[in-house]
């Protein structure tokens, strides 16, 4: 009897030890390796991204595209600002993304040349329609033009939102491409547009600020 007690204890015993090796193994399987992210302009703390194994942005991953706004029939591309990029899909499924924090909205050194009332078509680098999409609007004074440094091709600006003569942050459509319309003053205005991909605010797969640089002559 005390002979098939120990036979039952010793078969327990094989069987819990089992059973935890066979956990062991499950919880290593499922295991997603962490996405490494880097940073091109900021020591911007590391952060990890969500996988987006069959994501429809991933013809879009590398290298952010400029936004174009269309004015009589002429294209114009914005510079980049801030953004936050997908850049590589590795083989073992974990993604690569970089952010990129400039600190300033980036526009042109060349202005659009636009009338007090322009209609003009806001045309994203992405076809697909965005999750999250916003622009802001501001007048700029001459003294503030002149003081920029175009040296490196595009200009940096700072505005002060409590001081600044500015038209109200505004969602948007979510749309890739969309007429605009507005009505302006005469001068020099720094126009931003802020949009986002994939998934939603504030966690989208792709991120990135756009600047122009339009001009309102008389």
């Amino acid at each position: 009897m005390n002979k098939i007690k120990k036979n039952i204890l010793d078969l327990l015993l094989i069987l819990f030890v089992t059973t935890c090796q066979q956990a062991e193994v499950s919880a290593v399987s499922i295991n997603t390796p962490m996405a490494q992210m880097t940073s091109t302009e900021t020591a911007t703390p590391a952060a990890a991204l969500t996988a987006f194994p069959t994501s429809e942005l991933a013809p879009y991953y590398g290298t952010p595209q400029p936004a174009k706004v269309i004015v009589n029939n002429k294209a114009y591309e914005s510079e980049i600002g801030t953004t936050m990029w997908i850049t590589e899909v590795k083989p073992d499924g974990s993604i690569v993304g970089e952010i990129g924090d400039a600190f300033a909205i980036i526009t042109p050194t060349k202005s659009i040349l636009i009338t007090p009332n322009p209609s003009l078509i806001l045309k994203l680098p992405i076809s697909i329609n965005p999750t999250e999409l916003w622009h802001i609007l501001y007048k700029v004074s001459e003294q503030e033009l002149s003081s920029q440094d175009g040296t490196r091709g595009a200009f940096r600006w700072n505005p002060d939102y409590k001081t600044q003569a500015y038209i109200e942050q505004t969602d948007l459509p979510l749309l890739s491409e969309q007429p605009l319309t507005f009505s302006l003053q005469p001068g020099i205005y720094v126009y931003e547009v802020h949009s986002g991909w994939g998934g939603s605010s504030p966690h989208t797969e792709l991120e990135a600020d756009f600047g122009f640089l339009p001009e309102v002559q008389e």
